[in-house]
């Protein structure tokens, strides 16, 4: 018997589309051991540098400012001057700059205050926003927060350490130019 060549390519095709699918999904709830919850201060001697020269080879991004709504980075007006965009419509995240946050996280979401920045809601789950695709969600103990546009992916994951006084924040920025990554270290006040 001769094997039919067109479905174990179908096979293939499928298999493979499952484990991406697999590998790539968030889970909805937050993990009971992992909260990070609480006032988070930079260790600068830990921390990389998110530079304006760093960011301006990625898009035409003005500066670094806030935002917030649902999950989403999503432009708007604050204090009468516009949040920072990258040219694709993904603002820049208030985190890139922080040398404070607070987090208040539930089941479901979280909030982060910044000072003298606007308070960022991230909802668990897919929001489509008007220039943006924002995913946000669980990989076992690592939330991953995914903003998407047109022409870039900012990619925020945030991994508490063994002894839950640490929060590593990775910023990845991928564009048609190329991809960048940054460290942010936060240590827990008590």
């Amino acid at each position: 018997m001769k094997p039919n060549f067109s479905n174990f390519f179908i096979l293939c095709i499928f298999t493979a589309f499952f484990i991406s699918a697999c590998a790539t999904r968030l889970d909805q709830v937050s993990p009971a051991n992992t909260d990070l919850s609480g006032t988070w201060l930079l260790d600068k001697n830990a921390s990389q540098t998110v530079g304006i020269p760093s960011i301006r080879s990625f898009g035409n991004a003005s500066g670094m400012g806030g935002a917030g709504g649902a999950g989403g980075m999503g432009g708007g007006e604050r204090e009468g001057n516009a949040v920072p965009t990258f040219s694709g419509g993904i603002s820049l995240t208030p985190a890139m700059k922080a040398v404070e946050m607070t987090i208040e996280q539930n089941h479901d979401s979280m909030g982060i205050a910044y000072p003298n920045e606007i308070y960022r809601d991230i909802d668990w789950g897919k929001k489509e926003f008007f220039r943006e695709t924002v995913s946000a969600g669980w990989q076992e103990d690592l939330l991953i927060v995914k903003s998407t546009s047109d022409e870039m992916t900012l990619t925020e994951t945030y991994q508490l350490n063994s002894s839950k006084n640490i929060i590593s924040l990775t910023l990845l920025i991928k564009n048609q130019r190329g991809t960048n990554e940054f460290v942010r270290v936060f240590n827990l006040q008590k």
